[in-house]
């Protein structure tokens, strides 16, 4: 990766950005201060536009190194925080090379910032070293040190102005950071020198660079973070998380892997949650198109109303939800109630299935006609490359073991799910994984072996 420092002025200049001075963040309660982290002012009010994308900028009072340059000029010259600290006297002896001189030496920000062009390194066999000198070397001194420093835009680190009490816990923290640099650059002087302004000036550098950290190593790189959430992140409805872990090799031919190229195996209950509302429009129609057998009560019929009064949208919901959270409910026997509260099995496809029909039936079979003309998009974080995030048609996991084919009256359903009359609940009977073609295992990094990899699937319909 290459990095490139920002020129901060011209920056500031093309960004419109505005000065924050206050460290304070509210007045009366909820109120941004007008010239503070939050201020309607600067970066526009909560919802709009600009709030996404006005930065502000704090003033320094001082030149300090980019922290990418600071991180860099640390791993090659440890004298550096010292330095600018003022714990450490150096010159710069007939080499540009920076050596310790108790007598005469100078020390502080300001010093290497005035003898820049003067100063060198040196160099080894190490290739992460060169590089980092090129950067120092060849970067103009205008990028390699900054007086100001941005602000991000208020939407990327907000406060809810009707949960918060305007403390500074209710806010990020990336918040606070902020304000201690605002309050501590208020309290240097760059024309005088003591040992307190030094430490102050340190403190400064190295808060820029915590900063500059939460944003890349800590936060950018991680599956959560104000960066990955806000920039990255997607607000989807439906979504859905789960382990990506690739599938057992069971054949020697690609047409005959369990999980074909182009597909991603999506366990039914996950399905559950992202087609709530196609699942809960299915089986109304489903038990209209079966109300004699969803009637039957014993030698009682019931109407199609009093049907639905027993499978209404509430109880459609816990079928749902019991299927999602409590794997031993997923055998159970669809019920019907007679007019004196007798509870009579539900026939359906007895004769094909042979046996009595189940909850996980009702479901794969909703799920069958339901994702046969949709695709879920998967997301791995951290988002790396263009596989991290691709489309793929849906393959329905139910059970470890399947029937290859299932007849049901005029239509035959494959890999049908193994339903047993008693589940044993000592066992893993169903597959809750997601299973990624084998194909795409080595571009998303993960092990050829089948390994499970901690990863997150954000499937959308489409």
């Amino acid at each position: 990766m290459k990095i490139d420092l920002l020129e901060i002025n011209s920056k500031i200049i093309e960004l419109n950005a505005l000065e924050v001075t206050d460290s304070v963040f509210f007045d009366n309660g909820t109120t941004p201060r007008p010239k503070g982290l939050f201020s309607y002012d600067i970066f526009g009010q909560i919802g709009s536009k600009e709030r996404r994308k006005n930065f502000g900028y704090i003033d320094l009072g001082e030149h300090f190194f980019n922290p990418a340059a600071y991180k860099a000029i640390s791993d090659i010259e440890t004298l550096v925080p010292s330095i600018i600290s003022g714990e450490r006297y150096v010159k710069i002896d007939s080499r540009g090379y920076l050596v310790e001189d108790d007598e005469n030496g100078e020390t502080g920000i300001s010093f290497i910032y005035d003898n820049w062009d003067k100063i060198k390194f040196k160099w080894t066999e190490s290739i992460q070293r060169q590089n980092k000198i090129k950067l120092l070397e060849e970067t103009p001194k205008e990028k390699i040190f900054m007086d100001k420093f941005l602000v991000m835009p208020a939407y990327y680190r907000d406060f809810n102005p009707n949960e918060s009490t305007g403390q500074m816990k209710d806010v990020d923290e990336i918040n606070d950071m902020y304000s201690n640099l605002v309050r501590m650059s208020s309290t240097i002087s760059s024309n005088s020198f003591s040992f307190v302004n030094e430490i102050t000036k340190f403190n400064i550098q190295k808060q820029m660079y915590d900063i500059y950290k939460k944003l890349t190593d800590g936060e950018l790189a991680r599956k959560k973070g104000i960066l990955q959430e806000s920039l990255l992140g997607k607000n989807v409805d439906y979504a859905t998380r789960s382990v990506i872990s690739a599938p057992p090799i069971n054949s020697d031919r690609w047409d005959k892997m369990s999980v074909n190229f182009g597909e991603l195996g999506v366990p039914l209950s996950h399905l559950l949650t992202l087609f709530y509302p196609f699942f809960v429009k299915y089986i109304n129609d489903f038990i209209e198109l079966h109300q004699s057998e969803f009637g039957k009560a014993g030698k009682e019929q019931l109407s199609l109303e009093k049907v639905y009064e027993q499978y209404d949208d509430r109880a459609i919901k816990t079928i749902l939800e019991d299927y999602i959270n409590n794997p031993s409910e997923r055998f159970k026997n669809l019920y019907i109630l007679d007019s004196n509260g007798r509870k009579h099995m539900v026939k359906i496809f007895n004769k094909d299935l042979g046996r009595n029909f189940t909850v996980t039936d009702l479901l794969y079979i909703a799920a069958t006609d339901i994702c046969a003309d949709k695709h879920v998009v998967y997301t791995r974080y951290p988002v790396e490359n263009n596989q991290s995030v691709a489309p793929a048609k849906i393959k329905i996991l139910t059970t470890i073991e399947t029937i290859p084919e299932q007849k049901l009256e005029d239509r035959i359903l494959k890999d049908y799910p193994m339903i047993l009359d008693d589940y044993p609940e000592t066992e893993k009977m169903f597959v809750d994984s997601t299973l990624i073609s084998n194909s795409y295992t080595s571009a998303l990094g993960a092990d050829y072996d089948g390994k499970k990899l901690t990863n997150s699937m954000s499937p959308i319909a489409s």
